[in-house]
């Protein structure tokens, strides 16, 4: 399994903390995930990604963007590599169509699955793929629903789309598979952001928020498999539970079957 963050700001933040310096930022957890990592980050209205196929706790490079980035929007991602190589290409977030994408967890038997999975993907996606992930293909079967959306605004169809790859992921377990599919998503056009918990824990954090209403209203959304710190505010989400939030900052839910 790997490891997920993001951040969604109403103004730059820094990210060093959750990222290298808190009691359980990223690097350290990846003395148990450190087969790779990436971080993507809104700069100047475009997104810029950097993966490197090595652990973030002894990476130089990991520690220097952790410092140097401030931005109101970042995800990032530390690999144990489950399905596929520890190569740049299979490393976390991908990003293809103006949208970043990252996975934690696995689908199950994937080596017998991977052609079904790929001819639900769209032909002209399909010719994009670059590695041998199981999270690749969730991404670009993730943007083949989303092009299928005609109804509502992007948050409300990426979270359709959203939610239809991870019950798939499920629904198509092979018989007798001792542990179901995980697919917990982080998905963002530079815009929305969009998270959902399916299977393995992830938590949310809005400081200054005691309760996250539909359509309320937040300062900063903190999205994590794991807590960073021991603020206290952190919530975890329930099975199935995705949160996004629009350009605006407001809060929306939606669920996965």
């Amino acid at each position: 399994m790997c490891r997920l963050f993001a951040l969604r700001a109403d103004s730059p933040r820094s990210v060093f903390q959750p990222l290298w310096a808190a009691p359980n930022a990223l690097a350290r957890q990846s003395t148990e995930h450190p087969d790779g990592w990436g971080i993507a980050h809104l700069k100047a209205n475009r997104i810029q990604v950097l993966r490197k196929a090595e652990a973030a706790h002894d990476s130089a490079a990991f520690r220097n963007r952790a410092r140097d980035v401030r931005s109101e929007l970042v995800v990032a991602h530390i690999r144990k590599a489950s399905v596929g190589s520890n190569t740049v290409v299979n490393t976390h977030p991908f990003r293809h169509a103006g949208w970043v994408f990252a996975h934690n967890g696995t689908v199950r038997k994937f080596d017998e699955r991977r052609r079904a999975v790929e001819k639900r993907i769209a032909p002209k996606l399909r010719s994009k793929l670059e590695g041998d992930t199981d999270s690749e293909r969730c991404f670009l079967l993730f943007l083949t629903e989303l092009g299928r959306e005609a109804r509502g605004d992007v948050l409300e169809r990426a979270g359709r789309a959203l939610a239809r790859v991870a019950a798939y992921t499920r629904e198509t377990d092979p018989p007798g598979v001792p542990r179901p599919s995980v697919a917990n998503f982080i998905a963002t056009d530079g815009d929305a952001l969009l998270a959902l918990r399916y299977g393995k824990a992830l938590h949310v954090s809005a400081p200054g928020t005691t309760v996250l209403r539909e359509g309320s209203t937040v300062r900063e959304l903190w999205i994590s498999s794991e807590p960073t710190d021991r603020r206290g505010s952190w919530r975890k989400l329930a099975h199935g539970q995705g949160v996004a939030l629009d350009r605006r900052m407001r809060l929306h839910r939606f669920q996965a079957s």
